[in-house]
């Protein structure tokens, strides 16, 4: 099949339209996120993101997920809550390392 400059569009019907409509809107979506939050919270989301697709996979396709995608779930959850100070750590040295790390991280903004 050869592309037909006269009708550019041929053979798109309204499952391609749908998947344009989904990925403008999703770059959309990624650009308030940014605007707003910050990039952190965009990386947030996609890991988590990943995480429920995955666990859906479980009983709607029989995904067996690996120890491997275990440990990085429990990762993510952890990295999740951290950041969110939902949960601390037990020792007040850790608070003072991820201040002065957070401190180092906006000092070096242009």
């Amino acid at each position: 099949p050869s592309f037909d400059s006269a009708e550019p569009f041929k053979g798109f019907d309204s499952v391609v339209w749908a998947l344009g409509v989904d990925n403008a809107f999703g770059g959309l979506v990624v650009a308030v996120v940014i605007k707003y939050a910050d990039n952190i919270m965009k990386c947030f989301s996609n890991a988590t993101s990943t995480l429920i697709a995955t666990i859906l996979c479980i009983p709607l396709f029989d995904f067996e997920p690996s120890s491997l995608f275990l440990v990085g779930a429990v990762v993510i959850i952890c990295s999740v809550l951290l950041h969110g100070r939902a949960i601390r750590l037990p020792h007040p040295i850790f608070d003072k390392v991820l201040c002065l790390v957070a401190r180092s991280g906006n000092s070096s903004k242009v």
